[in-house]
């Protein structure tokens, strides 16, 4: 996970205000392995998800839908392994949100890119 950086001006729903970018900050320092494995996971669905999708998805809107969605049913599936992080259910679930979105809006060109080339072969 080193050299993250945060992406600038994103587009929305990937974009993060300044209040975000710092509390991303302090949870990539603070829980980097809870973060290296979310970001796999992330990846994985992603290149599920492109596989699954290939030739069907003809929209960068609809791809953004995609991805939008993922950052929901992430903070979903990984609830039962963020316990470890000692944090209020609540502030957990919206820290792993914060998270999903930040490494989806990393993962998001190359995402569409990939899409939208399958649709044109």
């Amino acid at each position: 996970m080193g050299g993250s950086t945060i992406p600038a001006n994103a587009a929305l729903p990937f974009g993060f205000s300044a209040d975000q970018e710092a509390a991303l900050r302090r949870l990539l320092n603070h829980f980097p392995e809870a973060a290296s494995r979310l970001e796999a996971r992330i990846r994985a669905l992603l290149n599920q998800l492109s596989g699954s999708l290939s030739g069907v998805i003809s929209t960068e809107e609809q791809a953004d839908y995609v991805l939008a969605s993922l950052a929901d049913r992430v903070v979903a599936d990984t609830a039962p392994e963020t316990d470890q992080w000692g944090l209020e259910d609540e502030l957990r679930g919206a820290a792993t949100y914060l998270l999903a979105r930040h490494f989806i809006a990393r993962a998001r060109d190359d995402f569409v890119l990939q899409l939208l080339a399958s649709r044109r072969n």
